[in-house]
């Protein structure tokens, strides 16, 4: 289940005010993550983008993580 639908679920179908409040304070990072996936700087993220991403997150999420001290 998407996170659209889950919404969906908890306001009968509707996003409400507090939801977009949520997306709202993490704007900023939200416009980072879609430039960075929006290679050709359309503005839209193409089918091709959006499974490029994925491979990327996908990689990311098995390796290994160094904590380096000071």
């Amino acid at each position: 289940m998407s996170t659209f639908d889950e919404l969906k679920l908890e306001s009968h179908g509707q996003v409400v005010a507090d939801e977009m409040e949520r997306f709202y304070r993490h704007r900023q990072t939200l416009t980072q993550i879609f430039n960075t996936i929006d290679k050709d700087r359309s503005g839209f993220i193409s089918k091709d983008e959006f499974i490029d991403a994925c491979k990327v997150s996908s990689l990311l999420l098995f390796m290994p993580i160094i904590f380096i001290s000071n």
